[in-house]
């Protein structure tokens, strides 16, 4: 099998060389989004670019090639649950229910909390 001009160039030149230098290469931080309660499902959004739609631990997104020098707009649209749903649908005439399902609420279930419970905080994380 004959050799690519690459690899032979490459095997001259490293066989040639007694020393070398390498120069460091900057490592770009990322930028992390962490939402640190759970969310449910969330959809987030970053200069107006649909970045992910999170709904399972870890709650991050990696915001590094959209965040701009300077203002940005954060959207976050949190979903509610399907039991708080089904809860509030229990609530209305049947006639005005907005599900149909075979799951039946049950008289222990409580409103789970909703929304963006928690702070969201911006880190830097290196490679």
């Amino acid at each position: 099998m004959a050799k690519s001009i690459w690899a032979t160039n490459l095997f001259i030149l490293v066989s040639l060389c007694n020393s070398a230098s390498l120069k460091p290469t900057p490592i770009k931080p990322n930028i992390i989004l962490i939402f640190t309660e759970d969310l449910g499902i969330a959809r987030v959004r970053l200069n107006g670019k649909d970045l992910s739609v999170i709904w399972a631990r870890p709650f991050e997104v990696d915001v590094t090639n959209i965040l701009q020098k300077g203002q940005n707009a954060l959207e976050i649209s949190v979903v509610n649950s399907w039991r708080n749903r089904l809860l509030g649908d229990e609530r209305l005439p049947a006639e005005k229910r907005l599900t149909k399902t075979n799951i039946q609420v049950k008289k222990e279930w409580q409103l789970l909390d909703a929304g963006l419970l928690g702070p969201v905080q911006i880190l830097e994380q290196q490679d």
